[in-house]
């Protein structure tokens, strides 16, 4: 026979890791639980922590609590009331199928009968685990008389897991590898609008004057895409009306200060080789370019001394060239005139032939007005 006081079945609940004190001990031939008095006629436990008893399990000693098999004892079970009022004689009886407390627990006498299952067979702690998987924490309180949750953890959890749902159930290798190669790709974008930016800035830096077959035209690298050209906006940047003899060569540089300097002097050229020609009848044609010339001399915002200086010698040059131009407008009247006087010589002339009844010096008006007509085209300088 075991020491009663070594066997850790037949110590208090207290000392055996328990959170439930025993009920008055009683003994081992004590008749099984069904046949017991019912609970209401026991005295209240006082301080200690009431367990209900199975009432078809066959109790393992005098001084051994069964367990309910469905009922897993938490560690951290909430203790009742020292005052609690006892169970009544209708509490749940425990499950008939007793979770036995060890393997190895060595029966205190020869009436201890090993725990079984409902179908008489011995039960061993390599078939059923100690502690069930689960359970309902409600039956536990209800077990030892406490007041039930409102919620119960299982329905908390659920409900959390519907709003939360878990990370940690996903596979985490596909959803690293989709998050790398977000990212991957995210760098990879990234770099290359960083990239198109960068060129788009240093294409814009560059300003083009291109020669064609009839024009010369100033252009601009493009900003987007950070390829190519576009000829530049403006009444400035007019494209030049250019011939096969007009002498172009393309350039290309990176200020725009300079550009307006190189194409200042295309025009003034072109409109030199108008106003300067033997006769002179594109008078139109070389105002609308010392015009244009005028738009390209005014003062940047940023320019050095000796461009400043150059930039008014060239508006200097543009004033005195659109005074060629009012000039020979002039003349191109004074033509005019001594076209008309001509005209009026001869109808003076046809007048004087038909021997007019009211008047009689149609001919001295005919010779007077080819007389002016002739001074016209001669000029002061009487060539």
């Amino acid at each position: 026979m075991t020491d009663e006081s070594d066997d850790p079945l037949l110590r208090p609940a207290s000392d055996a890791g328990w959170d439930v004190a025993p009920a008055k001990p009683v003994t081992s031939d004590a008749k099984p639980a069904s046949d017991a008095k019912p609970a209401s006629d026991a005295k209240p436990a006082g301080d200690a922590k009431v367990t209900t008893l199975d009432a078809k399990a066959t109790p393992l000693d005098a001084k051994a609590t069964p367990l309910d098999a469905k009922a897993t004892i938490d560690a951290k079970v909430t203790t009742l009331d020292a005052k609690a009022t006892p169970l009544d004689a209708k509490a749940t009886p425990l499950d008939a199928k007793a979770t036995t407390l060890d393997a190895k627990a060595t029966p205190l006498d020869a009436k201890a009968s090993p725990t079984s299952d409902a179908a008489g067979k011995p039960a061993s702690s390599a078939d059923e685990p100690l502690l069930p998987a689960t359970y309902d924490v409600n039956e536990l309180r209800a077990a030892v008389g406490a007041t039930p949750l409102a919620e119960p953890h299982a329905a908390q959890r659920k409900r959390r897991a519907a709003i939360e749902p878990d990370d940690d159930d996903e596979p985490a290798g596909p959803r690293n590898r989709k998050t790398v190669l977000v990212t991957v790709l995210s760098v990879v974008v990234g770099l290359g609008v960083v990239a198109l930016v960068l060129f788009g800035r240093l294409n814009s830096d560059r300003f083009l004057l291109a020669c064609e077959a009839e024009r010369a035209v100033p252009q601009q690298g493009r900003s987007f895409p950070p390829w190519g050209t576009h000829a530049l906006e403006g009444e400035p940047w007019r494209p030049l009306k250019i011939t096969a003899e007009t002498p172009c060569r393309p350039h290309e540089i990176d200020d725009v200060v300079m550009l307006q300097r190189l194409y200042l002097t295309m025009i003034l050229d072109q409109a030199t080789a108008i106003l300067s020609a033997r006769e002179v009848t594109r008078v139109d044609e070389a105002d609308a370019l010392l015009k244009q010339a005028l738009l390209l001399t005014r003062p940047p915002e940023h320019e050095s001394e000796t461009l400043a200086t150059e930039r008014n010698e060239h508006h200097k040059e543009i004033a005195r060239m659109l005074g060629d131009v009012a000039y020979w407008r002039a003349s191109a009247r004074l033509r005019e005139a001594a076209a008309a006087l001509a005209d009026a010589a001869k109808q003076f002339e046809s007048a004087a032939a038909q021997h007019p009844r009211h008047v009689s010096d149609a001919p001295a008006w005919a010779t007077y007005a080819r007389k002016l007509g002739q001074e016209l085209r001669v000029g002061p300088a009487g060539r």
